[in-house]
């Protein structure tokens, strides 16, 4: 026999609900070029335009599509048998395909084809499914779709030796049900990642992962099973745990243990400290307007602020550690280096609160207004085919301290302890003050940070400006803030910019909380603030 031609896999790309072939296709397109030049990739559009709102939209430009609809507990199930018939017709017009690659509903559907096609309920007019590739799968039947359909009711009826590799996010909605996924492969092949429900773009080379780093890796795996584990608000099965007093997501707990074992501060930086949803955003654009308001020349017709969110102008500190296996990210960033955190100050590392490294502004918020403003946000990143968190559920969590980086009122008095004992080095803000004497606080920041501004700026309104360039109205309607696309990575949270602006009120909890909830609220934050007597009338 003469030798035969190798040809590369054909792999048939099934996107996710509410996106289309495009988005996926430029998501895969970021792997390395080593593992693409391997593939033979084809990406398919599903047949059904979306009937709702997109979860992407925003981020990804339409048409999007979806591959098939269900009702919201995923028990029944239409177009189902229109989805197989379209997707077989395709492969045999544009065949053979050697396997599958699904995201999300893409990959549902992937990993019940070998089951399906084993039984002969689908596919049978191709070539046997000789692999799958599953990001951020989930079976039919599993912990997130309910009762399976007739179609599916016997394609995980027994392990399935087809090949599989599976990515899972630490921070995926369906993280639980790419787990439980696992159960129905012979051997699956799992490659384990630190995103959220994405493509993840499989940059880090695990070679160039710094050794200190690995060392931190390896004594938080040893120390995880030994924390106490939390509900998460998200619901996306990302592991919630009790570290030192503090409820974190596990890479947020990472995050921490990187800096203290790794970060080398500066006598010059500047760390904004807040607890979620006190005001970070605007205090990350005020800061940057007063630091680098000579750099940009008093320009504020030009100003970066106008065209680019706060979120991509100051880093997340627990975020950007992460990048690249090494401190390399953030050492390279010029002085003084400004960054944001949620970091409650007890696990904040002695070096950056000595004397000699750099400066923290902390600010907090009516507690009440940080819960009705962490529970609509915190839907907003909600998967949408999810039900929503009710106030119920959120203010029972929020009560016992189990939010991100809680509880509420630790945080708070940590960083009120520390600005008495360092008022050099530590100041402490209250929102509502922020809110209601601007220019007076902006000025007390600038004096803070020992960038005071001079008689000149003063009587050229340079405060003012600041003030306006950075007020809720002014970046809440700039198109960048209303319609711009957040990209992963580099310090950044999850979510549209728009996300990040709702309302920038005093008191809208008036409007949410019940007298009963307020009744409640108002007890526990008497009893935790009475020894500071902090208020925020």
């Amino acid at each position: 026999m003469g030798s035969q031609i190798q040809r590369k896999p054909r792999i048939l790309c099934l996107h996710g609900f509410r996106r289309s072939a495009e988005i996926l296709k430029k998501q895969v397109l970021q792997w390395p070029e080593t593992v693409l030049e391997k593939l033979d990739l084809v990406f398919l559009d599903a047949p059904f335009p979306a009937q709702g709102k997109s979860y992407v939209e925003g981020i990804f430009d339409p048409p999007y599509y979806e591959w098939f609809q269900a009702n919201k507990d995923f028990s029944e199930y239409t177009n189902f048998e229109e989805c197989l018939a379209y997707i077989e017709d395709y492969m045999i017009k544009n065949g053979p395909f050697d396997g599958f690659l699904g995201f999300s509903q893409g990959a549902v559907l992937a990993a019940a084809f070998p089951g399906m096609q084993r039984d002969g309920l689908a596919l049978t007019k191709v070539p046997k499914i000789k692999f799958v590739i599953l990001i951020s799968g989930a079976k039919f039947g599993g912990s997130k779709y309910g009762h399976a359909k007739q179609l599916t009711s016997t394609a995980f009826s027994s392990p399935l030796e087809c090949p599989s590799l599976h990515f899972i996010g630490e921070m995926d909605i369906l993280k639980l049900a790419s787990t439980e996924l696992l159960d129905s492969f012979v051997d699956p092949f799992v490659i384990n990642h630190p995103e959220g429900h994405t493509v993840p773009k499989l940059v880090i080379d695990l070679e160039k992962v710094d050794q200190g780093y690995r060392k931190t890796y390896d004594k938080l795996d040893e120390m995880l099973p030994t924390l106490a584990e939390g509900e998460n608000w998200l619901a996306n099965g990302v592991q919630v745990v009790q570290y030192q007093g503090f409820w974190l997501p596990k890479f947020c707990v990472q995050g921490i243990m990187l800096i203290q074992d790794h970060f080398k501060p500066r006598p010059t930086d500047i760390i904004l400290s807040t607890f979620p949803k006190c005001g970070t955003t605007w205090l990350r654009a005020l800061i940057f307007a007063i630091i680098n308001r000579k750099k940009y020349s008093y320009d504020f017709q030009n100003h970066p602020l106008l065209t680019t969110n706060p979120q991509d102008l100051v880093p997340f500190f627990e975020m950007l550690i992460h990048e690249g296996g090494s401190t390399s990210s953030i050492e390279t960033l010029p002085s003084p280096r400004f960054l944001a955190t949620h970091i409650p100050f007890p696990l904040i590392p002695k070096s950056m609160t000595s004397s000699s490294s750099g400066r923290f502004v902390y600010i907090c918020r009516e507690p009440k207004d940080v819960f009705v403003s962490m529970w609509h946000f915190m839907n907003k990143l909600r998967a949408k085919e999810l039900a929503p968190l009710s106030l119920e559920e959120a203010f029972d969590l929020f009560c016992r301290g189990v939010t991100f980086a809680g509880p509420y009122w630790d945080h708070v008095l940590g960083f009120w302890e520390a600005s008495l004992e360092s008022p050099n080095k530590v100041l402490f803000l209250k929102y509502e003050d922020l809110k209601r004497e601007p220019l007076v606080y902006v000025k007390k920041l600038a004096y803070f940070l020992d960038l005071p501004f001079v008689a000149e700026e003063e009587n050229e309104g340079m405060v003012e400006k600041i003030v306006e360039l950075c007020s809720f109205e002014n970046l809440s309607n700039l198109v960048v803030n209303k319609n711009g696309k957040n990209t992963p990575g580099k310090g950044k949270h999850p979510g549209t910019n728009s996300d990040f602006f709702r309302k920038g009120q005093i008191g809208d909890w008036k409007n949410h909380l019940t007298p009963q909830i307020v009744e409640v609220l108002d007890k526990i934050i008497k009893e935790k603030f009475q020894s500071i007597r902090l208020n925020f009338d």
